[in-house]
């Protein structure tokens, strides 16, 4: 089903890196990458040489960039957002102009262009009764997708995500360079819990919710985990340092609403709800 096609994915973030691979294997024609970060086209650059990707320089809240970028392309894969909850509380301008105004662009780009099949947006489990200004940026970032699709005969689909592990700037980053230091390792609260799946199969399961979607889906992968935030530290080191939670952070978060429960049915890999 992709074979052959032109597919956007914004962000050279650890998911889209991760998906380009994926998607050569796929035997698409060409994956273009848009990203404002020199430094993220150049690891990708040199972690895949490959004729087949063009890495194109470009912010997503440029709607000329967007569309120049979407151009010619079948399939658009969304991953590009600022998302460390902490920073964007103290950032929440930055945030809103990148998470919204760029996914907008997005929207408005894959409406207009004759050439775009399908958009995928990636979401996030803090899309879910929201708590910070991270998690309400992404939560009305589906719902522009979900409005995309009710008025366009495109198919605009979600994949809401937890964690992924690894990923740039996770907290096995944080806790590899307090070990580097010697020094005991963070944790914020002890009763903290989060859901993980593997980069790999998110990046995997990324792929096949583009081949399935028709539009209108939000889609939840089944197998994920959760896991104590303390007891994942003291698998790294025993010593454990409490320094107490940051602003707009849960204890614990969830991957569907009540009421999405309520309407969702089992598919494949995936937890479907319809709207």
């Amino acid at each position: 089903m992709l074979k052959d096609k032109t597919v956007l994915v914004t962000g050279a973030g650890s998911l889209g890196r991760k998906l380009v691979k994926k998607l050569l294997d796929e035997g698409v024609r060409v994956v273009r990458v848009l990203d404002n970060s020199e430094h993220a086209l150049f690891k990708l650059k040199m972690e895949l040489e490959s004729r087949n990707v063009r890495l194109l320089l470009g912010d997503v809240t440029s709607y000329d960039r967007v569309e120049f970028a979407m151009d010619g392309c079948h399939h658009v894969i969304h991953t590009c957002a600022n998302k460390f909850v902490d920073l964007i509380e103290y950032n929440p301008f930055q945030a809103i102009s990148t998470n919204i105004l760029g996914t907008i662009n997005v929207v408005k780009a894959a409406m207009r262009l004759s050439s775009v099949e399908k958009a995928v947006y990636i979401s996030s489990d803090k899309a879910v009764e929201p708590s910070s200004t991270y998690g309400m940026t992404k939560a009305i970032g589906e719902r522009i997708f979900l409005w995309a699709s009710r008025v366009s005969e495109k198919a605009f689909s979600i994949v809401r995500f937890p964690n992924f592990m690894p990923s740039d700037g996770s907290v096995f980053d944080v806790w590899e360079e307090q070990i580097a230091r010697g020094e005991p390792l963070t944790v914020t609260d002890r009763r903290m819990r989060r859901f993980f799946i593997p980069l790999d199969t998110a990046a995997s399961l990324t792929v096949k919710a583009l081949k399935m979607c028709s539009g209108g889906e939000i889609l939840i992968p089944k197998k994920v985990e959760e896991h104590s935030i303390l007891s994942l530290a003291k698998k790294f080191k025993k010593e454990i340092r409490i320094v107490g939670r940051r602003p707009g952070e849960k204890l614990r978060e969830k991957l569907m609403t009540e009421e999405e429960k309520s309407k969702a049915f089992e598919v494949e890999d995936f937890w479907l709800i319809k709207e």
